[in-house]
């Protein structure tokens, strides 16, 4: 399998936004945060796991989809909040594992079918700020890095590519209490894509790193959550859809120990995720 190329890898790239160094700041100094008369702080560690239905695709320049991938991955994620009645501050690290089924094509236009492997890695950063008690506004910052390696066939070479990325965000979240101790919050995000980047390894070449196109994402998710009296302890339930969709890049030259041995470009592609996820946490 080459790359005509078929298969891709994503990484995110990360930008300190304003605001949120402000509040990793306060993050790092938990003991003067609460000496400095910040009445009302209070702190929560939370650890979830779920599953992950990823889709990927790979377009041509004229529109068609060429490389498919579809798979259940293993999510696990953990998050360090802190939540005062002027904001809402987080710090998330999320890891994602598995396969997924990959039918593609081969440089020399066969269709070809093998299974890609997949680790993603996503720190996250997000700040709210309550406009109302339902009500809030945010930004958001994710850096992301994704390995795929796609396995080889008995007609062909699989080969790993290695992305990397930043997407700079701006969103709105609900409230609604269904129960005093029974809430749902609906979030939405929008986002932009930067500073991102692509290792290929196509086998008998030297390694080359590859721009990728404009990048943007949507999100949407719902997140049930439920206090128990007199205890530190929440659970809730999350779940949403992810979908990120890049414009092709620009050509890159390929080179073999050393000498020029031809291009390729990475094709414009999209990864769509819904997730499902179980969640629970502590404050103090």
């Amino acid at each position: 399998m080459e790359r005509s190329f078929v298969l891709k890898t994503s990484c995110i790239r990360q930008r300190a936004f304003g605001p949120l160094s402000v509040v990793l700041c306060c993050l790092m100094q938990p003991s003067t945060s609460h000496a400095s008369g910040l009445d009302g702080l209070t702190w929560r560690i939370e650890q979830s796991v779920g599953i992950v239905d990823s889709q990927w695709r790979e377009k041509t320049n004229t529109g068609v989809v060429h490389v498919k991938e579809s798979g259940s991955l293993g999510a696990v994620v953990t998050a360090f909040s802190m939540s005062h009645p002027w904001f809402h501050a987080s710090v998330r690290y999320e890891q994602l594992l598995g396969d997924r089924l990959y039918e593609g094509v081969t440089n020399q236009g066969v269709r070809a079918t093998s299974t890609t492997n997949v680790k993603n890695g996503m720190l996250g950063l997000t700040l709210l700020a309550p406009v109302n008690s339902n009500w809030a506004l945010g930004v958001a910052t994710d850096r992301i890095s994704m390995h795929r390696d796609i396995r080889s066939t008995p007609t062909a070479v699989g080969y790993p590519e290695h992305y990397k990325y930043t997407f700079g965000k701006v969103g709105v979240q609900h409230r609604l209490a269904l129960m005093p101790d029974l809430q749902l919050e609906t979030s939405v995000w929008l986002g932009k894509s930067f500073d991102d980047s692509l290792l290929l390894r196509l086998p008998g070449y030297d390694a080359a790193h590859m721009s990728l196109g404009h990048g943007r994402t949507t999100e949407v998710g719902w997140r049930l959550v439920k206090s128990f009296a007199d205890s530190k302890w929440q659970a809730s339930l999350k779940f949403g859809y992810r979908k990120e969709r890049f414009k092709a890049g620009e050509a890159t030259t390929l080179f073999k120990a050393g000498r020029i041995a031809g291009s390729a470009q990475q094709p414009a592609w999209q990864h769509g995720a819904a997730h499902l996820v179980a969640e629970l946490s502590y404050g103090f």
